[in-house]
């Protein structure tokens, strides 16, 4: 009796060890573009729920901003500044790309839905591009994309946060899909390019993504592959490829501001871009030091220090990223 104990316990185990398998198996075992389609649509049902839960619950599920965009856009539909619109603090850019919300106000959720499923798209793409250049085996080529898949479906498409983000008209996917193409175009080699969309849009949407210039950089120079100290020198000081990068972000940036400048004068440079550096967010509890900002909140000089303190370990450890 312990013996075909044995055997039936054994045989349980096996039983479940091949269904979890198989069940692996017919996860993987869709199609790339099944996978994206099911995974907008899921977006897209949580994008027609909104107005639905707007109307029944004190609380909203549409982003409070949403409705600040919207209103940007309606006067930008009449020809007026989208800075006319109390709390409106963002680029231009985001304003003129959502006037349709002015026909129908679910559009820009949509977009940025899309927009969701894109930088997906592009981190199974950046994944999966070296290592199929190589022209790996049948079989090699096949544990790539099943592994990617499952990467990409676990911490992206089917993760719930980014997926309700986008779909409560959150704009932060913008920047998050200029960025990751920023980086899929220069596994392309299409640095030139990759430098226009990362200043003309990532840093205009916003300033943060300067913070990925010196990492870039340092990536064109292969200061990585570096066999000494003198040689690490002589890749960075003759990194003309990064130095041209690092440039033609930031013209296309500049030329950026110029451009909604001469639009939209000085309430544009104050809105968009001095506003965000001179602000004190207690809300947004994102950030390690949000409680610290909240009890100071009032005291401006000394949160202004606590600001400046917490960038020297921000700013440290961008740098140690970027030479590793």
């Amino acid at each position: 009796m312990r013996k075909r104990g044995g055997i039936v316990s054994t045989n349980v185990e096996c039983t479940s060890d091949s269904d979890s398998e198989s069940g692996e198996e017919r996860v993987v075992a869709w199609t790339t573009a099944k996978i994206f389609i099911t995974a907008f649509l899921f977006r897209a049902l949580l994008v027609c729920y909104g107005p639905v839960h707007d109307y029944l619950f004190d609380v909203n599920f549409t982003d409070v901003d949403y409705r600040v965009f919207t209103d940007a856009a309606a006067y930008v539909r009449r020809g007026r500044s989208p800075y006319e619109r109390a709390t409106y603090r963002y680029t231009p850019l985001l304003a003129w790309l959502l006037v349709p919300n002015t026909v129908w106000p679910e559009f820009g959720k949509m977009i940025f839905c899309v927009l969701d499923i894109a930088v997906g798209y592009d981190c199974y793409e950046t994944a999966t591009a070296p290592l199929l250049a190589r022209k790996p085996s049948k079989r090699t080529h096949s544990r790539i994309t099943r592994e990617a898949k499952q990467a990409i479906v676990i911490f992206w498409l089917a993760n719930p946060l980014t997926a309700i983000i986008s779909a409560r008209g959150n704009a932060d996917v913008i920047v998050c899909a200029a960025v990751v193409h920023t980086l899929k175009l220069l596994l392309n080699n299409q640095w030139l390019l990759a430098a226009v969309v990362h200043g003309l849009i990532a840093i205009q949407l916003k300033i943060y993504p300067l913070i990925y210039l010196p990492s870039i950089f340092l990536y064109i120079s292969n200061v990585r592959i570096a066999t000494g100290y003198l040689d690490c020198c002589r890749k960075f000081l003759l990194n003309w490829k990064g130095f041209v990068f690092v440039l033609v972000s930031l013209m296309s940036f500049a030329l950026s501001i110029l451009v909604y400048f001469l639009l939209y004068g000085n309430r544009y440079i104050y809105e968009s871009l001095l506003y965000h550096i001179s602000r004190t967010d207690t809300r947004h509890n994102f950030s390690p030091y949000f409680y610290s900002f909240y009890l100071l909140d009032g005291e401006t000089t000394f949160s202004q220090l606590v600001g400046r303190i917490a960038f020297g370990p921000q700013a440290a450890l961008i740098l140690l990223i970027s030479v590793r």
